[in-house]
């Protein structure tokens, strides 16, 4: 009939005023009041600027609806964004390579506390700014900003190891926990078990689990056989990380380095300890880490033999010496190097620890004994560590000094 809102504003108006705000057909506080009446008075604060994957809030106003648990899944082409809300609400997210949110926008299903929307299409390795907005007939909606970026084609970097891994017996089944890396393509974790040794990778042994849980039960186990367990957490492209291990016989987990001590040319300080980018200091057999980050280590194969299939690194509690955590280093796909990653320690303390060389046909080669010392020690910001401060500190006393000194000296001249 040619109807619009430009000459028919009784019949194509925006607002239908049935008493029901529905945000899905254009509806607002701005173009249909009576619908969508404004019951909560704004209160004005700053305007805060998007960080990645930030849950800053990015609107003028406090709202009686509140946003939190964001989290953005990212991956090459692309990323899924989930939150949760203080109630029930609609949800949408926009986003675009500018705050101007101008390539998208897509609305979740009906109203709930828990959102989750997918972004697809995305350019891998760009930078993409998004706005997730809760909101309710006759409340302020609130909104939420942040930042994430794509993976680069050819994504080949694993997550960390998972850390905190732990076994125990339960009847009749052996039980496992653990805790996820923090990776933010982090998809989940495979265990893999065998009779008789740590499998090498995420298709050597028996499947136990796959999934991004912290918990997995290995039913019907014969409580008078070894059992060796390898945890392998992988991202959305598959890449696996080198392994976190640990074995169980009988009713208490069983020790891996009891095998003999071979000659061996390695040394503590052949190994690279790197926590946050920063290269760990080695002194002796001691080597100075902080217990909040992952510890990437690493040697290369040229200072290894032959014969040399990969490393173990096992950890022990001191205060429950009986508790041991077990990491694994595998030869990267170039053959170039020996790396694996040690999860997060949580505690400060000194960590004996040892690594150990196992052969293709799963012999203990030879074994480095050490120390992780993870005493207050300061890595993040600035990345610095405690020693750098006190440098700072001397250096700044001493500056301190001088000029002291010279204004004294210049009060003396014109004294005479």
């Amino acid at each position: 009939m040619g109807e619009n809102t430009t000459n028919c504003s009784n019949d194509c108006t925006l607002c239908n005023n049935n008493g029901v705000c529905e945000l899905l057909k254009g509806e607002s506080t701005a173009t249909c009041p009576s619908d969508c009446p404004l019951v909560v008075p704004p209160v004005e604060i700053p305007p805060t600027t998007p960080t990645s994957q930030s849950g800053g809030r990015a609107g003028g106003y406090v709202s009686a609806i509140t946003i939190n648990n964001v989290r953005v899944i990212v991956q090459m082409r692309e990323a899924t964004i989930s939150w949760n809300t203080s109630v029930p609400t609609y949800g949408l997210a926009q986003w675009g390579t500018s705050i101007d949110y101008t390539l998208g926008s897509i609305d979740t299903i009906g109203i709930s506390t828990t959102h989750k929307v997918k972004l697809e299409n995305l350019e891998p390795g760009v930078t993409y700014y998004y706005k997730i907005i809760a909101s309710l007939p006759g409340v302020y909606p609130i909104s939420n900003a942040g930042i994430f970026t794509t993976h680069e084609i050819g994504d080949s970097i694993p997550p960390a190891n998972v850390s905190r891994l732990t076994v125990a017996i339960e009847e009749n089944d052996i039980v496992l926990t653990w805790q996820n890396p923090l990776d933010n393509d982090f998809a989940g974790v495979k265990i893999l078990r065998s009779p008789y040794f740590f499998p090498r990778n995420a298709e050597d042994g028996k499947l136990i689990y796959d999934g991004a849980g912290i918990y997995a039960r290995d039913t019907n186990i014969d409580p008078d056989k070894i059992y060796f367990y390898s945890v392998f957490s992988y991202d959305f492209n598959k890449n696996y990380s080198s392994g976190a291990l640990i074995q169980i016989s009988g009713k208490i987990p069983t020790d891996v380095g009891k095998g003999i001590r071979a000659e061996e040319k390695i040394r503590l300080d052949d190994f690279s300890f790197v926590q946050n980018d920063i290269q760990l200091p080695i002194s002796g057999i001691t080597v100075r880490l902080y217990p909040f980050y992952d510890t990437d280590i690493s040697i290369l194969k040229t200072k290894v033999a032959e014969f040399v299939q990969s490393f173990i690194i096992k950890i022990t509690d001191p205060i429950s010496p009986g508790n041991h955590t077990m990491y694994k280093l595998s030869l990267s796909d170039d053959k170039k190097i020996f790396a694996g990653t040690m999860g997060i320690i949580g505690e400060e303390g000194i960590y004996p620890f040892f690594i150990e060389s196992i052969g293709y046909d799963n012999s203990e080669l030879g074994r480095i004994d050490g120390y992780l010392d993870a005493r207050s020690v300061k890595i993040g910001l600035g990345k610095q560590f405690g020693w750098q401060y006190i440098v700072i500190i001397v250096i700044a006393i001493i500056l301190a000094v001088l000029h002291v000194m010279k204004n004294r000296r210049e009060k003396n001249r014109k004294l005479y």
